[in-house]
């Protein structure tokens, strides 16, 4: 089996420009250069409206033509309005890095002055981070900033002391708003970098102010919790373009292929786990399109490469595309070896390029399916099995060949599957994730009221759950595969409740789970109970960790639970 090596960063330098080299009527390309051809007559132009701040991004289209993968012609079309209009929009279509045309925070290009001057204002709540001590916040507690934002950098995680740490199925905003008059004088200008949790509520993008993170050193997981500041806009894609609008009717326009004022378009991803693929296991796609020589346009580079790590390869994997700035793509996929060249038609969310701090890649709709390309290396190698490992084990498991990765995913799938069987055998209803894992149990179902106290149908309920849990996973099938096992109390995160309130009773509730599983009254068999004791941790989230409704909101009586996860053991794998 031939392997393509798709790399997960790729390092671009790039000289500053002043003004913008929009891609207009480029020619297609082939040979070693895969370059692409760049019209600097096409430069946007500033907009300056009261009330629309930034420039559309109007490239025209980028093509570019592999020599062996003719483009040809599309076996769909795609009315991108039609499905702009009609697509349910999801946080995910916003994890990438969205910037102002120009907005360099500290600068004095045209775009910043003025939105500095036209852009309305709001006040907000300083919050100690990094940069920010309590002594400065106590003397200046609060800030104004623009309505608007001038970046959005949103992504499944949080950072945390240097570190980015992953929030499966949760999502977070980076928000960077000009501070046009603050504590140092209005001719000093600046900006406030602004943490939200993102959620997308009736075609309104809703964030609501983190208030505080804590990172969980056992797990490796962070508890966060919010606060009562919820930002509302109205927002519309078109390409490359988001367009935020504030609740007063003024709008900016960020993009995600823009580096201060140049087109850039490096970006990669690998197929989510649980997404559809657009064509023959096609598990990665990369598009590539940046300018070598600021000011040449003979020296853009673009290419389109795709990678199939389950299957053959042909002999490049490289294909042709046309990109057109209104949100349509058209894709020549490298075919299997022997097959004809298949051309399709789509509707593309261009996120730019995930690392590891941030997520990115690309997402495609033909109208009825979405394909999702924004994972990194490893959920696109093994699915969601990655959620299982540590980080160290998750960059580890990039050195792994195809075959052990594919063991990886096979043994989770097969773990869960036994584990569903064994407890609808013993009679328990469990509300078991057949994607991680996860087993969550409400508290009301365990506890009595506010207490952490076991209650007698829980008591019995758990030692059925531990002993039918503990069977499978020491089964001699899986045995050594699962390293760890997690034990973690979550209450809910009430009006008056804080992280350091919540964490004693979500403690307790977690170890007093953890201790009756491993009791002679919950009966697990001896031959494992030390080993089976040895894996567990009992960790107290607080309310750090609420479930929330459709609508971004907690559910309270959900949020208050105990959950078992485990972590796979990678070197369990031949």
């Amino acid at each position: 089996m031939k392997k393509m090596n798709v790399r997960r960063s790729f390092c671009c330098v790039l000289t500053a420009a002043l003004t913008v080299l929009m891609l207009g009527g480029c020619g297609s390309s082939s040979g070693d250069s895969k370059s692409g051809e760049q019209d600097p007559s096409s430069a946007a132009q500033p907009v300056f409206d009261d009330n629309v701040f930034g420039t559309p991004t109007e490239f025209g289209e980028i093509r570019f033509d592999d020599e062996k993968i003719p483009l040809g012609t599309p076996e769909n079309t795609v009315d991108v309005q039609q499905i702009y209009n009609s697509i349910q929009y999801v946080p995910e279509m916003f994890c990438g890095e969205f910037h102002m045309y120009g907005a360099k925070a500290g600068s004095d290009t045209p775009e910043l002055s003025h939105m500095y001057e036209k852009c309305g204002t709001m006040e907000i709540a300083r919050r100690e981070t990094a940069t920010t001590d309590a002594e400065y916040i106590q003397k200046y507690p609060t800030v104004t900033v623009t309505k608007l934002p001038i970046q959005i950098r949103c992504m499944e995680g949080l950072h945390v002391d240097g570190q980015y740490i992953r929030t499966y199925g949760t999502f977070f905003a980076e928000m960077q708003f000009l501070v046009p008059y603050n504590e140092f004088g209005k001719e000093v200008r600046s900006s406030e970098k602004i943490e939200y949790k993102l959620d997308v509520e009736d075609n309104q993008l809703v964030l609501r102010r983190v208030d505080q993170i804590n990172y969980i050193e056992e797990s490796g997981r962070v508890a966060y919790t919010l606060s009562d500041e919820i930002l509302r806009y109205g927002f519309s894609f078109r390409g490359c373009d988001l367009t935020l609008t504030d609740d007063s009717g003024q709008s900016v326009i960020l993009s995600s292929c823009i580096n201060d004022t140049q087109i850039q378009m490096v970006g990669e991803g690998f197929l989510k786990a649980g997404s559809k693929t657009v064509e023959d296991n096609i598990n990665s796609i990369r598009i590539t399109h940046f300018i070598k020589d600021s000011g040449n346009p003979d020296s853009a580079v673009t290419a389109f490469q795709c990678g199939r790590l389950k299957s053959d390869l042909t002999e490049s994997g490289y294909g042709s595309f046309l990109m057109e700035d209104n949100g349509r793509i058209t894709l020549a996929l490298p075919p299997l070896k022997g097959q004809p060249v298949v051309t399709k038609q789509f509707l593309y969310f261009y996120l730019g390029n995930g690392d590891t701090d941030s997520d990115g890649g690309i997402i495609l709709t033909d109208g009825t399916d979405i394909y999702y390309y924004t994972a990194r290396f490893t959920e696109g190698t093994i699915g969601s099995a990655s959620m299982n490992l540590s980080a160290e084990d998750e960059a580890a498991a990039e050195k792994l060949t195809p075959e052990q990765l594919a063991e990886i995913e096979q043994k989770q799938a097969d773990l869960l599957t036994d584990l569903g069987a064994a407890f609808r055998e013993a009679g328990l209803d469990v509300n078991l994730n057949p994607e991680t894992g996860e087993i969550v149990m409400v508290s009301n179902v365990l506890f009595g009221g506010d207490s952490a106290e076991l209650t007698a149908d829980a008591k019995r309920m758990l030692a059925t759950f531990a002993q039918t849990y503990a069977s499978v996973v020491f089964d001699e099938k899986y045995n050594g595969f699962v390293s760890k096992i997690f034990v973690e109390g979550h209450t809910a995160p009430l009006r008056d409740s804080t992280y350091e309130s919540g964490l004693p009773l979500s403690k307790e509730r977690a170890e007093n789970v953890a201790a009756f599983c491993l009791s002679d009254e919950a009966g697990v068999d001896p031959a494992y109970r030390t080993a089976f004791g040895n894996m567990m941790t009992a960790i107290g989230y607080s309310c750090g960790n609420p479930v929330c409704q459709a609508n971004g909101e907690p559910d309270l009586e959900a949020s208050r639970r105990v959950a078992f996860r485990f972590r796979i053991n990678l070197k369990s794998v031949s």
